[in-house]
Formats: C-alpha cells, structure tokens, sequence
C-alpha cells in the first residue's frame, strides 16, 4: 500500500492489516453455525467482520483480498437479511415480554392500538422489526456497486420498511435509508415517492443529499447528479471523514452513487480532492493528486475549544453536583432540553446526545458517583467493562489476543449496551470505561448513537497533561488520550 494514501487518510496501522478482522470473521462463522439466542448478533458480526477485513485489504494495496472478502461480505450479509435461518431463530420468552413491553408503550404513548404482539410474533417479523439492518445494508451498497453485483443490490432494496428497526436512534436517517432501499429495489414512483417524503421530512444535511442524487439519479439529469454529488462528498469530507472509525475514511454512499451513474450511462467525475475516498472497481488505491486543498474547518462543539479547560479550574464535588443539577432537570424526561438553553450545542443533525466528562482519581470519582445517586442524578454509576464483557460469549476474550480482532468482537457488544443501557435513558452516569479506550472503541458512539434528550456523564481516571487529558495513566499501556473535540471543554470538569 501507498504510504501516501495511509498518511492522506490518516489510518491507523491496523485498519492496513486485514488478519484480525479475518480471524474476527473465523470466529463469527463458528458462532453462527450454533442455533441459539446469539445466533443473529454472530450472523450481523460476520458480515461486518468481512465489510471491515475488504476494506482493510484494499488499504493494505491487496485488490484480489479486498475483492475476495467483498464478495464474502456480500454473501454474508444476503444470509443476514434473507437466510432461512430467520425462521428458526429461537427468541428467548424473557426478550418476547421486554419486547412486547416496548410495543405496549409504544401504542400508549402514540394512542394507537398495539401494532405487534411480540408473544405470537415469528421470529422473522420481530427480527426485521427490532434488529439492527443498516450496517450490514452498507456493507451491502459498498461492495455490491464496486463489485458491480446489481442482481444482489437489487434483492437487498427488498429489506427495508417504514418500521424496520422501529427503535433505531437515528429514526430521521433509517426512513433515508428504506427509501434507499426503494431505490434499490426500482420500486415505482407510486411507491418511491411517499418513501422519499417521509425522509425528506428530516431536516438532516445528510438525508437531503441522498434523496437529492436519487432523485437526479431517476431523472436521469447527469449535470444536477453531478452537483448533488459533489456537495455530498463535501458534506461527507467536513462531518465523517475527520471520525477515528475505518469505515469513516471512504464514503460508502458516494462510493454507491459514483459506480451507479457509471453503470447507468451518467458520466459523473470526482474532483481530484475526494478521489481517495471512493473505492474503486479494480481495487486500486489512487496514487497521489496534484490537487490538493487545505480541509475545511470542523465545527467547534458548542462554541468551545476542542480541549479548553473548564472555566472555573478544578471543582468540589458539591460544586460539580450543582453544575448539574442547573444544567439538567430530572423531573422529567421531556423538561430536561427546556432548562439546558444556550448551554448545550446541538449537532448539525440534531439527534445526537451530549457527552459531559468528569476527571479525578478513581478514589474521587467512585466518591462522586455515589454523591450523584444520592442526589437523584442518574440511576448509580454503570460499568462499560462490566456491560461489553457480559454481553460476549463465554471464553471469547481469553481465546483472543488479536488487537484488531479484538476491537472488531467488542464492536457489536458495545454497541448493543448504547442500545439497551444508555439511549432512551436521560440522565446516565458510566464508569469503568477502560475496555473502550485499550480496544479503540470510538467513544463517540454514546452521541451519535444517542438521542437528543439523553446526557451522558463519563467518569474518567485521568488529568490534564501538556495541553492533552491522559486518561488511565496507570494501565499497562500507559494511558490514553481524550480524543480532541470528544467533550467540549465547558463539559469536562476536574475533581478538586
């Protein structure tokens, strides 16, 4: 691989190295091979685990591995969405009732009757209606376009409904997607266009930019696909390429749309400065542009430096418990945006949490943290390690000792405790965070996977140092630094 291309997309050594997330897909494979509660989790990990080991082999400069993992991804991710072993899945009785729970208010909030009975359900209906489908859906888009596999993009448009994944955070961007997935499908316009509404009923950058190059897509207008195109990369290049995630550094969706139009008869170009970010039909890495332009400014969170320290310096305890307590209302639920005002930022999109982070000794924190549940803050500290580790199979971390195979197993675990434990909560304190920072876990995902309404206060063993935060100075690794821009600097507060 070009060193030029790793130090463009600033990877990280091991998104080049596709051993882990091969070994990752080994294991994942053996998992799903077994018909039990588990089995859907392991069939959405191997498909991801091949997304990720096709990528990492086409940064690595290896064409006939990415290619060969592609359609591998492929493969397994049509088995995710379609295999029979949909219809065998077994769904434990004690989740049928927390699901039926979720329906039950559901229909009392909206005053309508109850939509599904989770107890008569098949597993079938309760897995499209509950069980993540995006992520494999992108692997999907990726590799089924650079392949030119359009038979397989076709089928897969076939997924996605109106309600598919009914508690997905991110509701504005899934109606994107199952439009997307009337494209796919050539669904007609009778059909397409209450989908397209429905998305465009979100006042997300993003979504507005897909709806307008499917749109430029089905008129067949090359000049306006063009300029829909390149406002997309635009927007793709300033709010998720800077993200510390490897499927971050290509764009899937602009990948998908450039191999479309080529495939259609569109003639569409990619300015010489996102070419490194569209995957290319031969697998290819583009060498070096001659054109280069300086990257566009990143929004500052909350009108704060990325790492300006707190306004008042280190705080009492007493003195943190109040900070919150101004800035949250717990009462309610619905009370807590109306007290925050001007002090909490809103993401361009609108939808994501907001993350406070709190420094000190583990001796200061866990003493913190009991003072928030006495102070009716938040339920009582809840432990990540404790939360990523019980949701793996038993012995997996102690048969693993891959880093990047490690990152790739937790991924799923970790994302499924956002799910359960933290979004839709509110108010909710986390400790024990270490599993997250040693496995490269990206810590942004408790905003973007988060509600607008929920905040989530971190306690995190660690000072500042040198003009970074060190977090875990005392770990076998030496410790980590806060990621830049995580939490804005008038929410990262330090124990006195």
């Amino acid at each position: 691989m070009s060193t030029n291309l790793r130090e463009r997309l600033d990877l990280l050594s091991e998104w080049c190295d596709p051993s882990g997330y091969l070994r990752s897909a080994q294991d994942c494979a053996q998992w799903a091979s077994v018909d039990d509660e588990q089995r859907a989790w392991h069939k959405s990990g191997l498909a991801h685990s091949r997304h990720l080991a096709a990528l990492a082999a086409y940064f690595a400069g290896n064409p006939e591995l990415a290619r060969r993992s592609g359609q591998q991804c492929l493969n397994d991710s049509m088995d995710y969405l379609f295999g029979n072993w949909r219809a065998s899945f077994k769904i434990p009785e004690n989740h049928r009732r927390e699901l039926l729970e979720l329906e039950s208010r559901r229909a009392k909030r909206t005053g309508g009757p109850l939509p599904l009975d989770a107890r008569q359900a098949s597993s079938e209906e309760l897995l499209r209606r509950y069980w993540d489908w995006t992520k494999v859906f992108k692997g999907i888009m990726l590799w089924g376009s650079v392949l030119g596999d359009w038979e397989a993009l076709n089928r897969a448009g076939a997924y996605p409904q109106a309600d598919s994944h009914i508690d997905s955070e991110h509701a504005q961007d899934m109606d994107t997607y199952v439009a997307l997935g009337g494209f796919l499908r050539n669904a007609p316009s009778a059909e397409l266009e209450p989908l397209f509404l429905r998305a465009a009923s979100s006042k997300s950058r993003f979504s507005g930019l897909i709806l307008a190059m499917m749109r430029a897509c089905l008129a067949r207008d090359a000049g306006e696909l063009q300029r829909a195109f390149v406002a997309f990369l635009r927007h793709y290049k300033r709010s998720e390429f800077p993200k510390k995630q490897i499927t971050r550094k290509i764009t899937i969706e602009g990948t998908f749309f450039f191999h479309w139009a080529s495939h259609n008869g569109l003639n569409i170009e990619v300015p010489p400065e996102f070419v490194d970010h569209i995957v290319p039909s031969d697998l290819i890495p583009p060498a070096p542009q001659e054109v280069s332009t300086p990257p566009e400014p990143q929004q500052q969170q909350r009108g704060a430096p990325d790492m300006a320290p707190s306004r008042s310096g280190p705080l009492t305890i007493e003195q943190l418990i109040t900070l919150l307590q101004a800035r949250l209302s717990v009462a309610s639920p619905s009370g807590i945006l109306a007290k925050l005002g001007a002090f909490l930022w809103k993401s361009p999109e609108g939808q994501q949490g907001h993350l406070y982070g709190v420094l000190g000794t583990e001796r200061k924190l866990a003493k913190f943290g009991e003072q928030l549940s006495r102070a009716k803050l938040g339920g009582g500290p809840l432990s990540v390690n404790r939360g990523l580790i019980e949701a793996m199979p038993d012995g997996v971390l102690e048969g693993t000792s891959d880093e990047a195979a490690l990152s790739a197993l937790l991924s799923a675990p970790y994302e499924r405790f956002i799910h359960s434990q933290v979004a839709g909560k509110g108010l909710v304190v986390l400790a024990d965070l270490e599993l997250l920072f040693a496995h490269n876990l990206d810590p942004g995902l408790l905003c973007s996977l988060t509600q607008e309404t929920d905040h989530i206060v971190l306690l995190l063993p660690g000072k500042r140092e040198q003009g970074k935060v060190l977090l875990f100075p005392q770990s076998k690794q030496g410790g980590f630094e806060l990621p830049p821009g995580l939490i804005a600097g008038d929410d990262l507060w330090e124990i006195k």
